[in-house]
This record gives structure tokens, C-alpha cells and sequence, in this order.
């Protein structure tokens, strides 16, 4: 017979959802900041070498 999941099994698994939900926020957030970090190297580097040729 399945007893009903009390509160404190509620509040266990909310912590563990928010925990996880925190961590993949930071790996997005990371990704993120990484993807345009690179989209200003590319944008800089080729007016750079558009300067350059001119």
C-alpha cells in the first residue's frame, strides 16, 4: 500500500528541483557569456582586418 508523500518529502524534493534548476541556470548563463564573448572577438577581429585592407 503507497502512503501519501508527506510535507517534508514535498519540501526534499522542491530543494532538490531548485537545486537543479539553479545549476542548469548557471551552465545557460555561462554558455551564454561564452557565445557572446565570442560573437565581440569575431565582430572586433574582422573590423580589424577590414580596417587593415582598406
Amino acid at each position: 500500500m503507497n502512503t501519501p508523500p508527506s510535507d517534508s518529502d514535498w519540501a526534499k524534493l522542491d530543494i532538490l528541483l531548485k537545486n537543479k534548476d539553479e545549476n542548469l541556470n548557471k551552465k545557460i548563463n555561462l554558455c551564454v557569456s561564452a557565445v557572446l564573448l565570442l560573437g565581440v572577438f569575431i565582430v572586433v577581429f574582422a573590423f580589424f582586418i577590414v580596417a587593415l585592407f582598406k
